[in-house]
């Protein structure tokens, strides 16, 4: 026990500590946004609606692109493509480089993106899917989608988010969360550490009020 609160894992007894609850993670005090259920749960809601705005429009030689915004929607944009295709739709991965914070974790007002040297072969006259693990208020995605469609003359793209601070910052997402506490796992991180957590946990004291 660390200021009496519990420490995760705990490999002894597999405890999952539950929604707000709080805890540590080595140093780090963290409480719980989304457990690894919820991330499921939200996975197949967006698979479900993404499934049906794109049945027969996309097949297996015109598979819907999901934009794999690097680093943090790496797990996202897995679980998403599995969960596809278990509703039948043909997808592929196309990841992107997008640098929104600076090293202070201060917002950009210009993201710094980065196209792949194969984007054009990939997503060109493709149905794309822009993924990212949250959306604060969309710039990110209307930044994205601007030079895709400057570059790679998609047919269509929309946005998918697990975590949106703002209602309409993704066409499809899991969960708004509106208080503004720095979050960490599931491919989010705080200077590049508890990324791989199973789940989406906050970091407490780093809200803006």
């Amino acid at each position: 026990m660390t200021n009496n609160l519990p420490i995760w894992p705990d490999v002894s007894s597999h405890w999952m500590p539950a929604a707000q609850e709080q805890f540590f993670v080595g140093d780090q005090k963290l409480f719980m946004v989304c457990t690894e259920e919820d991330i499921r749960a939200r996975i197949h809601t967006m698979a479900d609606e993404i499934a049906e705005k794109f049945r027969g429009a996309v097949d297996e030689r015109n598979p819907l692109m999901l934009v794999n915004i690097l680093e943090g929607a790496t797990f996202l944009a897995a679980d998403l493509s599995r969960a596809l295709r278990w509703r039948g739709i043909p997808n592929d991965l196309c990841a992107v480089k997008v640098v929104s914070y600076d090293e202070h974790n201060s917002r950009l007002e210009h993201p710094h993106i980065f196209m792949p040297v194969d984007a054009f072969q990939k997503l060109n006259l493709r149905h794309c899917v822009m993924v990212d693990e949250i959306s604060d208020t969309g710039g990110t995605f209307r930044a994205l989608k601007e030079e895709l469609e400057r570059s790679v003359n998609p047919r269509t793209v929309h946005s998918a988010a697990l975590i949106t601070r703002k209602e309409g910052a993704a066409d499809f997402t899991g969960q708004l969360f509106t208080s503004g506490e720095w979050l960490v796992g599931y491919g989010l991180d705080g200077d590049n550490m508890l990324r791989s957590l199973p789940f989406v946990a906050g970091i407490p004291g780093t809200g803006k009020g």
